[in-house]
Formats: C-alpha cells, structure tokens, sequence
C-alpha cells in the first residue's frame, strides 16, 4: 500500500510517497496565496515522480500548522462559553484568567461557575446543580456559540461532565458543539480549561481545513483514500477524530520531523536539527520516534500542559544569522540531547559508538554555516557523529507523516486497595483499545505498548496515576 505524507509549512507545502521501507518520492511548491492550489500542484508532482496512480494510494495524512496560525489570528477563532462543575471552591481563578485581553475578549461567549465536583479520591463533593447549568446555557446565544465544559478531577471521574453535556445538547440543539475537558485532557484544571477552551475555538478552523482538504482530494482522484491529521506526538488521527481535537495537531510538524529524520537516515535513536529558513529544533528520537514531554507551554499567550514532543528551538534572526550567540545555544542544546541520549538516561539505546546527527527541513544546507567558531560541538565531541544530511532532508516531515502510526491513550487515577489490579489493567487497556479505534488504527493491528504506573505523593489517600497506550496501524483504503 502507497501512503501520502504532507507537511504544511509557512513558505511550502512537501508531499512524500512511501511504501513499506522505500520513499518512492518527494516533492515541494511553494504554498503562495492559495494554499489549496499549492498542496494540489505538490500531489501532483509527487505522483508523477514517482510514476504512481491515485488508485494505489490508501491514506493521506496531513501535518498542517493551520491551527497555531489560526491561535495566532484570533478573527480565525470561533465563540466559546466556558461552564466549570466545581463552584464556589474553584471561584479563585475564575475562567479565562490569565489570557491577553484581545484573546479572551474574542473568544469569550460567557462562562459560570457551577455548583459540583469530585475530589481527589473520586467522591463527588457536591451534586451537580442541573438547575443552574440549564438556566447558563439558555442564556446563549445558539447561532454562533459552542461550549466548553470542565469539572475538577474529570479524568477519575467524568460523569458530571457527561451529565452536564447532555443538557447542553438539549438547550442548545446541534448547532453548538459541545467538548468536555476528559476529552482534551491534561493536568490541572486551569491548564485542560485553557486547552479545551482553545480546542472548541479551534473547531471551526478545523471544520474548513478537512473540507478544504477533501475538494483537494476530489480534484486529484484520491477522495477514495482515508484522510489523517498528525497529531502531536506525531502519531495519526482520522479527519473524523481530528476535527473534534484540533487543539492536538498544533505541535505535530516537530514529531513528524524527528521521525522522518529516524526513517530517511535508517537510525531508530539519534537526534534530528530541523532548520527552516526562520527557526531551529533540535529533537531526540528513540525507536524511531521523537521523545515526548508534558510540559507548559504557550498557545496564542494562554498557558496550557500538553505532551508533544520535545525539542528546543531557537528563532533565527532575519539578518547576521550567524553569531556567535545562536552558535553558543545551539552547541548548547545538541550537548543536552546528547546526554538524553547517554547510557545512563532512561531512554537510551543499548548502543556503542557515536550518536547520529541528522540535518533535515528545509534550509538544512545551512546548518554548518549556524557555527561561527572552528571548534564546535560537533568535531568536538566523541559521542556525536557528523552531520549527516540524508536523501528528501527538506521533506522530513512529510515523510514522517506519512509513516505515522495511530495511538490510544488512556488514563486512570485511582486510590490504591479500591480496585483490583487485574481489573484496573483490563479497564485501562480496553480504554486505550477503545481510543485508537476512534483514531482510525485498524483494530487487528493494535497492541498494548506500555502501562505507566506513577504514584501521587501530595495526596493524603494512596493516590496512582495509570496510564497506557495502544498502538496500531492506520486504516487505508485498498488498492483498486
């Protein structure tokens, strides 16, 4: 089966085809004004190059940044109104405390603290006031306005997010879309508010990219394929799935890239410099994919936590890129990818010899010119290889997304002595099963890939944190 990988960046759009181990192709046009128009021309290119029909090609999966330029040009935002389950003892911070002022003022639809809540070791500290939450959403205006519903500890308990959705739902009819923080997921109840608020503003910027897409698809004969979107761990997620979490492709070209850089130099652990005519990421990539890291991070100057992979950038100056400064920072952060990737640290290889250094993205030509002094990190050091520059370096991304996987994911917060363990490990793999499926993994591809077992030492209660994660093939169209 022939898969298409395409990377949206802001001056090109790369397409790539693969099948199996070989990259058949690789292409790129500058994306200009029209954006369809150019993905369009890239299609084209790429399977004339490579001498492939559109009857051969199964799935197409898109690495776009359209959503952090949509956070970025907020009349791009849809209306949200925000109800929190968990009043009065989350009235400190109410809703949208925190985002610049422009922002909130264009995304805000309202928002009420309601009275409910679960507490830490999953017991409810009050009903939900049903009443209350009613009487806010028919308050709203349902033309133009969808909602965001979060509640404190949601991921032990979801039921009065549910409850809650329902009756959004019945007030406000199918117009408005209703997303639910357990959904979006994420530590803290600020952070996953300021995520799910931004996902359900992201909405309809989603909604017009896949329909843009599609007409693409028609026009080239391939609206047979299955469409994807690269989500931020560089995995993929069918359009369907897609289009109801936008807020996670937002940093999916950094996990695209690392992995393209694994699959075109044919190393499985190493570091990937993605360097563009405007920035720099330097990544490491184990088992052939980017490392992951939940870290804080800005969207549009609103906080939120997120897992994606992990990188460190460095915007380049658009004149005298080449000072000694970056070169200092730049060093800098290829030695710290380096100990990452060290025999003591966790996500090591059992390796011998130096670590690959793979150059890709578009300006990688210029990454030795980033080094203003003879002796940098890279003749320096005995555990870094050259660089190396492989074959398609400009295409990565497209080629990383084209490989993608499909991932579960599945969370549990428990207290110990509850549950029994078996139970719990049936439960958790059933629910990660469950999400790839939604995802578009072909059910009889997935596996359970790993079970994490992290204990919750600030609470009083024997808390634990389980999470798992399947992992499978995307669903592809056969061949005609």
């Amino acid at each position: 089966m022939i898969r298409l990988g395409i990377d949206l960046t802001h001056q090109h759009v790369h397409a790539a085809l693969v099948t199996g181990e070989t990259v058949l192709s690789t292409s790129q046009v500058s994306s200009g004004l029209d954006l369809a128009a150019a993905i369009q021309e890239a299609i084209i290119s790429v399977m004339k190059s490579a001498g492939t029909v559109a009857a051969e090609i199964g799935s197409v999966v898109v690495g776009a940044g359209f959503a952090s330029n949509a956070l970025a040009d907020t009349p791009e935002l849809g209306r949200v109104a925000v109800a929190r389950i968990g009043g009065p003892s989350t009235s400190a911070v109410p809703p949208f405390t925190g985002w610049p002022a422009d922002v909130a003022q264009r995304i805000s639809a309202g928002s009420a603290l309601i009275e409910g809540g679960i507490d830490v070791a999953g017991r409810s500290i009050a009903a939900l006031d049903e009443h209350a939450i009613e009487t806010f959403f028919l308050s709203l205006d349902r033309e133009s306005t969808d909602v965001a519903i979060t509640s404190a500890f949601s991921a032990i308990d979801n039921s009065q997010e549910l409850r809650a959705r329902q009756i959004a739902r019945r007030v406000l009819g199918s117009r408005a879309r209703v997303v639910t923080s357990h959904d979006v997921g994420g530590n803290g109840l600020i952070y996953r508010e300021n995520a799910t608020v931004l996902n359900a503003a992201l909405m309809s910027a989603m909604d017009s990219f896949i329909a843009t897409m599609r007409r693409v698809l028609a026009a080239v004969e391939l609206d047979h394929a299955v469409l994807a979107c690269s989500h931020n761990d560089g995995s993929a997620m069918v359009a369907e799935y897609a289009r109801l979490l936008p807020v996670r492709t937002v940093a999916s070209h950094t996990a695209n890239a690392a992995q393209g850089a694994s699959l075109l130099s044919g190393t499985s652990h190493g570091v990937s410099v993605s360097l563009s005519s405007d920035e720099v990421e330097v990544c490491v990539f184990a088992d052939g994919v980017a490392l992951e890291h939940v870290h804080d991070a800005t969207l549009s100057g609103v906080r939120v936590r997120h897992s994606a992979a992990h990188a460190e950038r460095f915007t380049l100056p658009t004149q005298h890129r080449h000072t000694p400064e970056l070169s200092l920072r730049l060093e800098a952060a290829l030695q710290e990818a380096i100990s990452q990737i060290s025999p003591d640290h966790k996500a090591a290889p059992h390796r011998s010899g130096p670590i690959p250094l793979v150059v890709v993205g578009e300006a990688h030509e210029q990454f030795e010119r980033l080094f203003t002094r003879p002796a940098t990190v890279l003749p320096r050091s005995s555990l870094m290889k050259q660089a190396t520059h492989p074959p398609h370096a400009e295409s990565a991304a497209a080629v990383g997304a084209a490989y993608a996987t499909v991932h579960g994911n599945a969370e549990l917060v428990v207290e110990l002595g509850r549950v029994g363990t078996e139970r719990l490990q049936a439960e958790l793999k059933a629910k990660a099963f469950r999400d790839a499926v939604r995802a578009g993994a072909d059910p009889a591809t997935l596996e359970l890939q790993d079970v994490i077992e992290t204990p919750l030492t600030y609470f009083s209660e024997a808390m634990v944190r389980l999470s798992a994660r399947a992992v499978g093939v995307l669903t592809e169209t056969h061949p005609q």
